[in-house]
């Protein structure tokens, strides 16, 4: 009874449906023929079948998942290598992954052909190296089912169910139900042509039903061993190390002590007791191979480590990005290779901090650009370069690359600032060497360089001037602080005054510094290693402030002598008597001397030359002297003339008795009013032009 009501319901004229929510068959009626005529006349693209089978393939269904799942295989039981779906060339599943499955379906008509076509290009075709082809027969069931497929989905997504009246949601809810069991059945046919087909891998076929009793288990059957094929290096390094495993493993400081855990690998060996990484570890030497190939491909000698993660990453390597960042910092340790960081100023040799931020991360090391080492170090100058640092410094240095790139790196930034000011120390105490020590500060800037990944070379060379420039300027440095700064500007403090007290008195410094102790003097102070002959300097300028010490104090006591015989000549002038007190005081005051009475707290030399200047000019002091005394000299009062007659003035002859008149003061009250009616009475007087002649009794 219900498969006849399947035949009556696929005649679609007739109008019946199976509604799955009223859970029977029902009569649709008139108002929903537009749709349904609409619905049956539509004619599906094969662009639409297409996207159909492709939605059936990816989503599955209830009973046959198909290929919902990305289809996988373990590679050596570490790394999961993903497969990519293709439906010929159109994607279902995944993208770009390194393996591909892609499936044909073929009329079975050209089968065979196909067949054959397929067996060739595989294995000649590199666009088809790590591509699996799953070769289909057409089912005409799916060609079918998927036009019907395609109609269903059209009409459910031209009309609103939700706004569609109680008929025509009953004809959408069966047209939804019937596109859901088309896709079952077409899922089901697919799945039962796919194992019917057969896998073509590399110009070898399998059967699925070979491969597994599922299409599920046949695809990782097939997977698993084509992905063998596809990373057939992958063994060399079958590890998957966390992301700071090249930091970690360029950190360690002593390889001897290197652990499992830092070198999975194994890489550093011992060769005759010392550390060492083994380049010809398989997997080492594989990767030196293709580093050299594909570096002379370049053309630049270089290439970028974006580029080498990707290709070791890649077919037929396959090892995660971590794990090639390891291997090419156990290659930097070995000496194969240089990492070019940007901003490291140069090449980075060995394992520094440099290094160490380079192969950090995936982004960082993507940044930088790796070469071929030109050349290795000879023991010998690798031997040259430890001694001369433990020289200099005074650790124990081992002769490897890492150890002397480490105590460079150590001991040359604290050398540079303890010597950074130095050439303008030297340049302001006018002492020669400030243009060799800031070509010692560029040449030590240098040895920082990545990482003082060139120090070794710069060291070990069998000539090499920087550890003697490093000691002489340690040398002058030390002395500069333990006092022979003081001592210099001393001695050109005294070598300049003596300059100038010989251009004011020749010959007056012959008996204090001689022309021998000057040049031996200058010699000093022109030589670069002039704190060498330090005491030599202060002997000599000891020596010459001693003389200039005992010559002022006899020439200071002379100028003394001087000084009072010119202020008792001073006293001798007819008009020095008649100067007030203060004049007189003012102009002997200029005849003391202020100079102190030694020169043990100053410049000698400088207080030498000031006596000597004043000694020179007391003579012109002493005739200034004395035209200032008859310059103060007071003026000689005139004799008095009295022309009343020219000027207007009469006399008032008063006396002394009608002035004074008998009173009695008792009180400063008194006193006051008494001397203010006197003041009175004569100052009238003198308003009226009047001379006052006052006559005592």
């Amino acid at each position: 009874m219900r498969e006849a009501l399947r035949k009556i319901a696929s005649e679609k004229e007739c109008g019946l449906i199976e509604d799955p929510q009223a859970g029977g068959w029902v009569f649709l009626s008139d108002a929903v023929k537009p749709i349904r005529d609409k619905r049956n006349s539509y004619a599906p693209t094969s662009g639409e079948a297409v996207r159909a089978r492709i939605d059936i393939l990816k989503q599955g269904t209830a009973d046959h998942s198909l290929f919902r799942v990305q289809p996988a295989a373990r590679l050596e039981n570490i790394k999961e290598v993903r497969s990519s779906v293709k439906l010929g060339r159109t994607p279902v599943v995944g993208g770009s992954e390194d393996v591909e499955l892609r499936l044909e379906f073929v009329d079975p008509a050209l089968w065979d052909g196909k067949r054959g076509e397929f067996l060739v290009s595989t294995n000649t075709q590199v666009e088809l190296k790590n591509t699996v082809v799953l070769l289909v027969k057409n089912d005409e069931t799916v060609e079918e089912l998927l036009p019907e497929i395609v109609r269903s989905e059209k009409v459910l997504g031209d009309v609103d169910e939700r706004a569609a009246d109680h008929v025509v949601a009953q004809y959408l809810r069966a047209e939804r139900r019937a596109a859901e069991r088309c896709r079952e059945r077409t899922a089901a046919a697919m799945e039962k042509a796919m194992l019917e087909g057969v896998f073509i891998f590399r110009g070898k076929p399998t059967p699925v039903r070979e491969a597994g009793e599922t299409l599920d288990a046949a695809v990782r059957s097939v997977l698993a061993g084509a992905v063998k094929e596809v990373f057939p290096h992958f063994h060399l390094a079958p590890i998957r190390p966390s992301t700071d495993a090249a930091a970690k493993f360029l950190g360690v400081e002593r390889m001897d002590r290197i652990t499992k855990d830092l070198d999975p690998l194994g890489l550093v060996v011992k060769s005759k007791g010392a550390p060492r990484v083994d380049t010809a570890a398989p997997v080492l030497a594989e990767v030196i191979r293709v580093f050299r190939t594909k570096t002379a491909e370049s053309g630049s000698g270089r290439l970028q480590g974006s580029y080498l993660q990707d290709l070791f990453s890649a077919p037929p390597y396959g090892w995660t990005k971590d794990t090639v960042r390891y291997l090419l910092a156990a290659l930097l340790r070995a000496g194969e290779i240089e990492f070019h960081v940007p901003g490291a100023g140069g090449p980075v040799r060995t394992a520094g901090p440099q290094a160490v931020e380079a192969v950090k991360s995936t982004v960082s090391f993507n940044r930088i650009g790796v070469s071929s080492r030109d050349a290795k170090l000879p023991p010998e100058a690798l031997d040259r370069a430890a001694r001369r640092l433990e020289t200099l410094f005074g650790d124990e240095v081992l002769p490897l690359e890492d150890h002397i790139s480490r105590s460079v790196r150590l001991h040359i930034p604290d050398l540079l600032e303890k010597i950074g000011a130095l050439p303008d120390r030297l340049r302001l105490l006018s002492l020669p060497g400030e243009s060799r020590c800031r070509r010692l500060l560029a040449d030590a800037a240098d040895l920082l360089k990545g990482d003082a990944g060139g120090a070794a070379s710069v060291l070990g060379g069998v000539e090499c001037a920087l550890p003697d420039e490093i000691t002489w300027a340690k040398a002058v440095f030390d002395a500069l602080e333990s006092g022979a700064e003081a001592d210099v500007r001393n001695a050109r403090s005294v070598l300049d005054s003596s300059a100038d007290l010989e251009r004011l008195f020749p010959g007056a410094v012959n008996d204090l510094l001689s022309a021998e102790d000057r040049t031996a003097a200058e010699e000093v102070l022109s030589s670069e290693r002039f704190f060498e002959r330090l005491p030599e300097l202060r002997s000599v300028i000891r020596s010459a402030m001693d003389r200039t010490e005992k010559r002022y104090t006899v020439d200071r006591a002379a100028y003394e002598d001087d000084l009072k015989k010119a202020l008792t000549g001073l006293e001798t002038e007819p008009d020095w008597a008649k100067l007030l007190d203060e004049d007189r005081e003012e102009i002997a005051t200029k005849l003391t001397c202020d100079l102190p009475p030694t020169a043990g707290n100053g410049d000698p030399v400088r207080l030498l030359q000031t006596l000597l200047v004043r000694r020179r000019t007391l003579p012109g002091l002493i005739e200034e002297l004395k035209a200032e005394i008859k310059r103060r000299r007071p003026a000689e009062p005139e004799p008095l003339e009295v022309k009343e007659r020219d000027e207007g003035y009469g006399e008032e002859v008063l006396d002394l008795g009608d002035l004074l008149q008998p009173i009695v003061l008792s009180t400063p009250a008194d006193l006051d009013s008494w001397l203010a009616g006197i003041r009175e009475k004569l100052a009238g007087l003198l308003k009226s032009n009047k001379r006052i002649r006052i006559k005592g009794r």
